[in-house]
């Protein structure tokens, strides 16, 4: 179940084109070696290639969450966005 201690969660993927491979070749591997059934990853929901590059690998997208993040110089605080899109391991 998603959120539980049967999830594992990814904040940050820095390069996409390795993570596909790890995706497809090995990660679903480890994923079920730590005894955890579900990926789950947390999208910026602006960024819409990335999104569908997520859904293109099989992942389903289930909510989304937002919230104040403080400006780096200390203005005005700006707001975020994150798509959450999980998958079952196979």
């Amino acid at each position: 179940m998603p959120g539980s201690s049967t999830d594992w969660r990814l904040n940050a993927v820095p390069r996409p084109q390795v993570w596909e491979k790890d995706c497809s070749a090995g990660g679903d591997r480890e994923i079920l070696r730590q005894g955890r059934a579900w990926l789950c990853v947390d999208v910026n929901y602006e960024n819409v290639g990335l999104r569908s590059y997520y859904e293109r690998l099989g992942f389903e997208m289930v909510g989304e969450v937002s919230g104040e993040s403080p400006h780096p110089t200390g203005a005005t605080p700006d707001r975020w966005r994150a798509a959450l899109y999980q998958r079952l391991s196979t």
